[in-house]
């Protein structure tokens, strides 16, 4: 059964871990919000700079790394988010390498939920599905709650990836955004400047008027989640 009562998370501490700038907005820019009203402590990390992405202003001297680090500080910084932290693993290669998986297991161990891709990674990034992958083999068995994005609205309209979209999660929890929380979201979503053109920013913005919401499921030790990596262009 669909809950739209997000009153449970009320004083928790609340990682949210992603691989990816931008990441965070996307799939939880409003949840990050109404967790902040209900007194949680929100925690966000992001894995890799975001290096292999594509980039759609003038970088000005400075690599796509250094300016979606700053895009990232300034995002979190618009949500509300003092308690943050970015890594320089290797996009586009969380699958090949182990080195990030130390730093993931020593974070998830302080907090009572941690929120990630599903495994079917969305868009069907590897990294997405990797970090999912890996997160649910450390918390099979631990008090800690693993959270899953379960794609709903705009983001299974735009982004969810047809080869991946038998893997995605159905949400146990909808978080409903308020005007206010949207038009929060999207500044935070417009400091990914290098991620977006112009008229996608400018409809992002048309978006934001109109209802939305944020979709999630919990993680359930007895069940299988099946996943499948695919080709995936850079």
């Amino acid at each position: 059964m669909v809950n739209s009562n997000i009153s449970n998370f009320k004083n928790k501490k609340v990682l949210v871990i992603f691989p990816h700038p931008d990441d965070e907005t996307v799939m939880t820019g409003g949840l990050i919000q109404k967790l902040h009203s209900l007194g949680s402590k929100v925690t966000l990390v992001c894995l890799t700079s975001g290096d292999q992405g594509k980039i759609h202003i003038h970088g000005h001297g400075l690599s796509l790394g250094q300016i979606r680090k700053g895009e990232f500080t300034r995002a979190v910084t618009r949500l509300g988010v003092t308690d943050f932290e970015i890594f320089n693993f290797p996009d586009g290669k969380l699958r090949q390498t182990r080195i990030w998986q130390p730093v993931v297991t020593e974070y998830v161990r302080h907090f009572d939920l941690v929120f990630t891709y599903d495994p079917s990674g969305v868009t069907g990034h590897p990294d997405h599905i990797a970090l999912s992958l890996y997160l649910i083999k450390l918390l099979k068995k631990s008090k800690t709650q693993l959270c899953f994005v379960a794609p709903i609205g705009l983001i299974k309209d735009q982004l969810l990836d047809s080869r991946v979209a038998q893997f995605t999660t159905q949400p146990d929890l909808v978080v409903r955004l308020s005007l206010k929380q949207r038009l929060r979201k999207w500044t935070a979503f417009i400091s990914h400047r290098s991620q977006y053109t112009l008229p996608t920013l400018f409809l992002a913005l048309l978006v934001s008027f109109l209802p939305q919401s944020e979709g999630f499921a919990f993680y359930q030790p007895q069940k299988k989640y099946p996943s499948r990596y695919i080709p995936f262009d850079f």
